[in-house]
């Protein structure tokens, strides 16, 4: 390639020819004069790109150097030497993008130096074919060094010039397959696995053959497969135009931001002639959606100390995927609580759906009423069959003091003393169940008896009442006052178990006999033995 003819100004042109006039004046006299040029050519040993390629290359400059007048060798290397040569691409008409600025060369002597490092991208749609590349060089050099020899200073004058001219680098873009990834979608959630589906499209203009894919994870919260940080893959062939999609398996890392996490994709394939050839590099991203999630609502219970009572509430499934076979799983934390039963099995859950859950708790009597922290989650399986458990979902619950299972209240009148009579209880169900085969037993103490101390229920609801009868009989000659009975239940519980309620002490009123204080044993006795003589009196005379 020769440069095109250096453009000169005015003034060097004058000065060259004043110059050579004074030539031959100065050949009469002990004048020396070297004449002399430099003769650079720029080249680069890459002269293959690709469409789409971005190319890093090296520029060599050699300078074979030009003496029209020799001389000392000093001032032969003066005239054919560039000084602070520089060199910059230009695009010029070509279908690159030259990206970077002026090369510095420096002082180029005779011979070659190099190399200078420029980088370009040639154009996606660069058609195959020939390209010539501008590239500009600028020095200066000096053009003639004059010594008169007869001056009582003889030293050397020097003519220098500043060039500024343009040179073509000649470059070809092949015809050749080339590689994108036009698709790049993946189902993965974050702290979970899923799929990444990479579709490769050949946009050369050739076909391509044993296509094979590495896939590179540039983080370490992104792997394919079993925990890898590569991947490959395999397309047996690919014309021009023609798509192949591949399938990964992913997982991301539990907590991770939600962003792009990069993946390098390397293409090495087979050309026409056979060749193998590496593509340029490519690249795509996994973007993995949000964490899957869950919440609680309409969380309730009926918790009170010494009782069974439940806790319920909705599940919700707060997406971004639809969970299988979930089931919801309770931890109190409590040696004083008891949950039988600690999961809850739901039906298939999909984005935005709810189900509600109801776990039994038995609390014991040591237990304290007040608030409590119970911690919920979700274990369920997700599309792929793999089994998850998701984050603590933490609820507030409270634990009501102490309720007795039945209340009790006396219905009964005053009992006088002395005398026996029906005590009549109403029994209410006090719990938040059907209770049956509701058995009570009353338990009498001095002054007070029975012979009749059972009453059957065969069942109550809550909050249902119904009233319970007992004899009783008063001894005579107590004190008008209020005496304890004790009343205690057993009884059937919905889920099939047996209970002994605590016992009740109800007041039973005594008061005295009407008809004036009370008899005392003496009289009685003699009342009874009058009422004896006047009966067998009266039987003595009947027999007669």
């Amino acid at each position: 390639m020769k440069p095109v003819p250096a453009l000169v100004t005015l003034w060097v042109v004058l000065s060259a020819l004043a110059t050579a006039i004074a030539v031959p004046v100065a050949a009469q006299s002990d004048t020396v004069q070297v004449i002399g040029e430099p003769d650079l050519q720029v080249f680069s040993p890459t002269y293959r790109f690709t469409p789409g390629q971005e190319v890093q290359f090296d520029l060599y400059v050699t300078n074979e150097g030009d003496v029209r007048k020799g001389g000392p060798a000093e001032y032969v290397e003066r005239v054919t030497t560039a000084r602070a040569a520089t060199l910059r691409v230009r695009p010029g008409d070509v279908p690159v993008e030259v990206t970077s600025g002026r090369v510095p060369v420096g002082d180029v002597t005779t011979g070659t130096a190099g190399p200078f490092g420029v980088s370009l991208i040639v154009a996606d749609d660069a058609p195959p074919g020939r390209y010539r590349l501008p590239v500009d060089v600028e020095y200066i050099y000096t053009r003639i060094v004059t010594v008169d020899e007869d001056d009582a200073d003889p030293s050397p004058r020097y003519l220098d010039i500043e060039v500024d001219e343009r040179q073509y680098l000649e470059f070809v873009v092949e015809d050749t397959a080339r590689f994108d990834v036009v698709g790049a979608q993946t189902d993965v959630l974050v702290g979970d696995r899923g799929t990444f589906d990479l579709t490769l499209r050949n946009v050369g203009t050739e076909p391509a053959s044993d296509v094979q894919l590495l896939l590179t994870s540039t983080s370490d919260e992104l792997r394919f497969g079993a925990g890898e940080a590569t991947a490959s893959g395999f397309v047996t062939s690919l014309e021009a135009g023609e798509t192949a999609s591949l399938r990964y398996t992913v997982s991301l890392s539990p907590n991770v931001t939600e962003r792009d996490y990069p993946v390098n994709v390397a293409v090495t394939y087979t050309d026409v002639d056979g060749i193998r050839r590496e593509g340029l590099p490519l690249s795509a991203s996994v973007r993995p959606n949000p964490e899957q999630a869950f919440s609680l609502g309409d969380v309730d219970t009926t918790l009170t100390v010494g009782q069974e009572g439940t806790v319920s509430g909705t599940v919700s499934n707060d997406g971004p995927a639809t969970v299988y076979t979930p089931v919801v799983r309770l931890a109190v934390g409590s040696q004083y609580l008891d949950v039988p039963e600690s999961e809850f099995a739901l039906p298939d859950l999909e984005p935005g759906e709810s189900a509600p859950f109801t776990f039994d708790v038995d609390v014991s009597d040591a237990a304290s009423a007040g608030s409590r922290e119970f911690t919920f989650d979700v274990r369920y399986q997700t599309a792929r069959g793999d089994v998850r458990t998701s984050d603590p979902l933490p609820a507030r619950v409270e634990i009501g003091p102490e309720r007795p299972v039945f209340l009790v209240e006396p219905l009964s009148e005053p009992i006088a003393a002395g005398e026996s009579d029906t005590l009549v209880f109403r029994v209410t169900n006090n719990d938040d169940e059907r209770l049956t085969a509701i058995t009570a037993k009353a338990f009498f103490d001095d002054p007070l008896d029975s012979d009749d101390d059972e009453a059957f229920v065969p069942a109550l609801d809550p909050g249902e009442s119904t009233n319970v009868t007992f004899s009783v009989s008063v001894a005579g000659g107590v004190a008008s006052k209020a005496y304890p009975v004790s009343v205690d239940f057993e009884y059937d519980t919905p889920d099939g178990d047996t209970e002994v309620s605590e016992a009740y002490r109800v007041p039973v009123e005594v008061t005295e006999r009407e008809g004036g204080g009370f008899v005392s044993t003496t009289s009685l006795l003699g009342v009874g033995l009058v009422a004896a003589v006047v009966v067998a009196g009266a039987w003595v005379w009947r027999r007669r």
